[in-house]
């Protein structure tokens, strides 16, 4: 009898703390059994109220109004100022469904589990917080005003649904719905790596970069992903050490779906920043600015890749109208590649042998395995530059060799069969007045052993 004097006596204490809070407790326990979930006392729920949560093991409507506190280590869902509509979960899906709410926050603490969110109706919050993977269902939308963020290795799986906002998450995997947003809320960090197999994303003129990758990649087989107008990069796929210092940088690979990407100033900014670029020609529709890489694209009929050092550009097919073929700039997307590479069989192509003369500007460092091959009505071909000549002297200043120069690559049969009646009727100009007369014999040594008739006759001076 003492003993429950006692009990009396403490819960009376604890009612008096939460007075408030009382007439809320029980008629959030009616609901609970409404839900059919196993009887808890009604003061454990006043307790998970007060930063307005529910147990993540048990099913109710998530009903609290008050202001969300951070809920600590304990496995709860908690909404804050819920203004309108509905907040309901079902622990033996792990389902929330947002029925038209308005709220400020939203938080989900339950690390290590995954969740799905239904979205039905229009909802609205300030922030939503997830500690746990979330997969997005539901026919609804939800705009965040603040951030949608999914913490730590947190991946966020869109099925359906739109969020309209700014996103973070550990891994963002679209599947399907839409994320969208404009100026200050177009933005999408995705630390650990953004694939894309369906659905949209459309960002339109963040202020800086539109979607960060950190320390992953970013992979696109399907859907549509628009990123227009943005201030700084529109994809950065970058991995950091620290705040500070780059030491690797991840991939693009784009096989699929459709992409345009702009940014505000495309001398600059890049359309794609990354360490390489893999794409099929027909999923790039806009592009402003520059990109990364082993990146495709096509000018005038020819088509080019983005080199190394992604100022330069390799030609990799001729298919220009022209039969006086001038390679020297290849500006796309507003942005004007040098053309320093010419690649293998870059002119064994229908258009390349009706080519009558080629030019190449003096950007030149690499020159592929018959390039020239099969041009059969070329008469003159030209080489700006000779810097990826190495002319070596003896003493006496006399040229005893030319070779390849360091940092550039001619292969072993970069001129074979090139020109008019196999080299026979081909005339090489190297630089703008072509080579010293007492020096053509180092020279045409040199391009012979590169694969060059010994028929072809070299311009001198």
């Amino acid at each position: 009898m003492n003993m429950n004097n006692s009990l009396i006596k403490k819960q009376g204490r604890a009612c008096a703390a939460h007075i408030k809070l009382a007439a809320f407790a029980v008629a959030f326990a009616a609901l609970i059994m409404a839900f059919g979930v196993s009887a808890q006392p009604a003061d454990a729920y006043a307790a998970d109220l007060v930063a307005g949560g529910l147990d993540a093991n048990a099913s109710a409507q998530v009903d609290a109004q008050s202001t969300y506190e951070h809920p600590g280590n304990d496995s709860k869902i908690s909404i804050g100022d819920k203004t309108a509509g509905t907040v309901s979960y079902n622990a033996s899906t792990k389902t929330i469904t947002l029925d038209n709410v308005k709220a400020e926050t939203l938080s989900i603490y339950y690390e290590g589990q995954s969740f799905t969110l239904v979205l039905n109706g229009s909802s609205s919050l300030t922030n939503l917080f997830s500690y746990s993977s979330i997969t997005m269902k539901g026919t609804g939308s939800l705009a965040v005003s603040d951030t949608f963020c999914a913490f730590n290795k947190s991946v966020l799986t869109m099925t359906q649904g739109t969020i309209q906002g700014k996103v973070q998450a550990g891994s963002l995997v679209m599947r399907g719905g839409t994320i969208k947003g404009s100026g200050d809320s177009a933005n999408i960090i995705a630390k650990y790596g953004l694939t894309m197999s369906s659905g949209t994303i459309n960002l339109a003129s963040p202020k800086y970069t539109g979607i960060s990758i950190s320390s992953g990649d970013f992979t696109m087989t399907g859907g549509s992903l628009s990123v227009t107008n943005a201030g700084s990069d529109a994809i950065d796929v970058s991995k950091y050490a620290n705040s500070s210092s780059i030491v690797n940088i991840g991939k693009a690979t784009i096989s699929g779906g459709s992409l345009t990407l702009t940014v505000a100033n495309p001398k600059y900014s890049s359309a794609v920043y990354a360490g390489s670029m893999s794409n099929k020609l027909g999923c790039i529709k806009t592009i402003a600015g520059r990109l990364p890489c082993g990146a495709k694209f096509t000018v005038g009929g020819n088509l080019y890749e983005v080199m190394k050092s992604t100022m330069y550009a390799r030609l990799l097919k001729y298919n220009a109208k022209s039969k006086k073929a001038k390679i020297n700039k290849a500006t796309y997307g507003k942005y004007a590649y040098e053309v320093a590479g010419i690649g293998a069989n870059a002119f064994n192509t229908a258009a390349g042998k009706k080519v009558t003369s080629i030019t190449i500007n003096s950007y030149l460092t690499e020159i592929g395995a018959k390039a020239f091959y099969n041009t059969k009505a070329l008469k003159t071909l030209t080489l700006k530059s000779t810097g990826w000549m190495q002319r070596l002297y003896d003493k006496k200043y006399n040229l005893k060799k030319v070779k390849v120069a360091k940092d550039c690559s001619v292969a072993r049969k970069a001129f074979s069969k090139a020109g008019k009646k196999g080299g026979k009727g081909l005339t090489v100009k190297l630089g703008k007045s072509g080579v010293w007369s007492k020096e053509a014999g180092k020279y045409k040594a040199f391009l012979k052993s590169k694969g060059l008739s010994s028929s072809a006759k070299l311009k001198t001076w």
